[in-house]
């Protein structure tokens, strides 16, 4: 059990945590080609694969967006979202750096147990 100081400060970076994500996940699928064009990064054409990739990143930036707003709702009861959400952020960076090679996957096994104990 949290603390009333805590709570609160619990409350409100998760709240800020699931703003972000939801609008960060918003604008990658309804503008998927913005931030191509912003970093001034070329897309082959047909460039359907690419923004169909990105669409789908926005979608799971968005479905963290709904886990963090359960925290900031009870981060009591709520806790163990936070830590899937860390636990997968950590271990799909590290394993999409090697693309599928078994180096990447005992990296992406590293990253998880290291960040989550």
């Amino acid at each position: 059990m949290l603390n009333p100081a805590k709570q609160t400060l619990f409350r409100r970076v998760f709240w800020l945590a699931a703003t972000y994500n939801l609008l960060w996940g918003v604008v990658a699928i309804a503008f998927p080609r913005a931030l191509f064009r912003w970093l001034d990064i070329p897309l082959g054409q047909p460039d359907t694969m690419a923004v169909q990739f990105w669409q789908c990143i926005g979608m799971f930036v968005m479905v963290f967006a709904i886990g963090y707003a359960y925290v900031a709702i009870d981060p009591d009861r709520y806790a163990p979202f936070a830590l899937i959400g860390r636990s997968a952020n950590s271990s799909v960076r590290s394993v999409s750096s090697g693309a599928g090679t078994p180096a990447s996957c005992q990296a992406g096994w590293r990253g998880l147990t290291s960040r989550t104990i």
